[in-house]
């Protein structure tokens, strides 16, 4: 450490600061100790701002000494005692409450320092705590925001599905009731097709009559007419018509022109009838219907009536019938009517060929 005497000013550089065992004071807070005249020790916080502190207090009591020269002895014994001083663990001297002053000044601007500096490293970490408080209380509002909404949703979603299940069950309810009038006028419109059934079974049933009666009675129409026709050739005498033909056939072949006109060879059972049929025939040969070719001597009448010989015996020509043959045709089997007269009837060969009558009632005619 340098000396006054010699250079003129102090130098706070020189200064030791020593604890126990030649302490550093560093910012670890450890007491120090510094010789100065009349203190013992002296105690801080933070060596390097105590030491700029102390410095300049140490400037100044140079200053004083500088300007008092009768105090150079007192100079030199600051200077001689600064390193006899031995560190002391109580603290300040009581004998300098300047300098425990200084000493609570510089701890309250150490303490200071730390605060600010505390809260200068705190604030940013407050403020990004803060300003993720907030984010996240923002988040927690959007959350509670889309909750209440989706609550509300859901709310209305249910009363708007309440309100259409009750308009779906009204709607049951009705469809159910309109059903039931379906089902009701399905049994009578059934029960009326039913009866419309039943009575288009009985329509078919006299329209099917209706077409055999019309069938029917157009096929005897038909008859009718063709009987009409051939009616023109007909003559109509005491309930029965008389075809008296224009050409000549043989027996055979008269009798089947006489069925195909539903008729037969004449018969004759009377004398009045007899009498008709001469006058008619005017005195030409016609076949009768009156044969005995089944059985020689047995004579019929083709059109089944009974032969009667005590009935129509008369009306043979004298010497009739015989057995003689007649002509090329062989035995006389069929008889023929030729004479004007009650006795006209003479037996010949089946095979000639004359005029011919055809018989018919009138029932059987118009039937």
């Amino acid at each position: 450490m340098a000396r006054g005497g010699g250079r003129g000013r102090f130098h706070p550089g020189a200064l030791q600061a020593d604890g126990p065992e030649g302490c550093n004071c560093t910012s670890d807070q450890r007491l120090c100790s510094v010789h100065l005249p009349g203190v013992n020790r002296l105690s801080c916080a933070s060596g390097q701002q105590l030491s700029g502190r102390v410095s300049m207090e140490m400037e100044a009591v140079y200053e004083n000494i500088k300007g008092n020269p009768r105090d150079s002895s007192k100079k030199k014994a600051i200077y001689g005692n600064l390193n006899t001083v031995q560190p002391s663990h109580g603290g300040p001297d009581p004998e300098w409450p300047e300098a425990q002053d200084a000493a609570s000044g510089s701890c309250s601007g150490i303490l200071l320092t730390s605060i600010l500096l505390v809260l200068a490293i705190s604030l940013p970490a407050l403020a990004t705590l803060y300003v993720q408080g907030w984010r996240q209380l923002q988040e927690v509002k959007a959350t509670v925001q889309e909750i209440a909404s989706h609550l509300q949703l859901n709310s209305t979603v249910e009363l708007e599905g309440a309100q259409l299940l009750d308009n779906i069950r009204k709607r049951v309810s009705v469809i159910v009731e309109e059903f039931g009038n379906v089902t009701a006028e399905k049994q009578e419109t059934q029960a009326r097709l039913d009866s419309v059934t039943a009575e288009k079974q009985k329509i078919q049933t006299h329209l099917d009559n209706a077409t055999a009666e019309k069938r029917d009675t157009q096929a005897r129409l038909d008859h009718v007419m063709a009987l009409q026709e051939s009616l023109k050739c007909w003559v109509y005498h005491s309930g029965h018509f008389y075809y008296f033909s224009q050409d000549q056939k043989s027996w055979a072949e008269a009798e089947q022109f006489c069925v195909s006109q539903d008729s037969h060879l004449s018969s004759i059972t009377s004398k009045e009838e007899q009498e008709y049929l001469s006058k008619r025939t005017q005195g030409k040969a016609h076949w009768i219907g009156l044969t005995d070719q089944k059985s020689a001597g047995t004579w019929l009448w083709v059109d089944g009536t009974k032969y009667s010989e005590a009935q129509s015996g008369e009306f043979w020509a004298p010497g009739q019938p015989d057995s003689k043959t007649q002509g090329p045709g062989g035995q006389a089997n069929c008889v023929e009517m030729k004479e004007s007269q009650m006795a006209a009837w003479s037996n010949a060969s089946c095979t000639a060929r004359h005029h011919w009558i055809c018989k018919n009632a009138l029932r059987q005619a118009v039937s």
